[in-house]
């Protein structure tokens, strides 16, 4: 056996590490799309959770007004729950 016969050559050594290269690369992209895909999956779960909750800020009732606030808080939409709070005293104040 020559040395030519044991030594590889470049594209043979570029052709045995292809496979793994593509397999990185694929599960790189198909992570990334589904990261995308939960974080708008989430985005539209918490516009569904305060579209239920929006009434409770309205309500007459004080026990639900006191569950629907925190529960805007807890998903980060405090300022949100304010204003929604707020709109209504000052119709009726006009």
């Amino acid at each position: 056996m020559s040395d030519p016969d044991k030594k590889k050559g470049l594209w043979d050594k570029i052709a045995s590490i292809t496979p793994i290269i593509l397999g990185i690369a694929v599960t790189g992209v198909g992570a990334f799309f589904t990261h995308i895909y939960n974080f708008r999956q989430l985005q539209l779960n918490q516009i569904t959770a305060l579209e239920k909750l929006r009434p409770l800020l309205t309500s007459e009732k004080p026990e639900d007004r006191e569950f629907g606030y925190p529960s805007f808080a807890a998903l980060g939409y405090e300022d949100i729950a304010i204003r929604i709070v707020i709109d209504p005293v000052t119709k009726h104040i006009n």
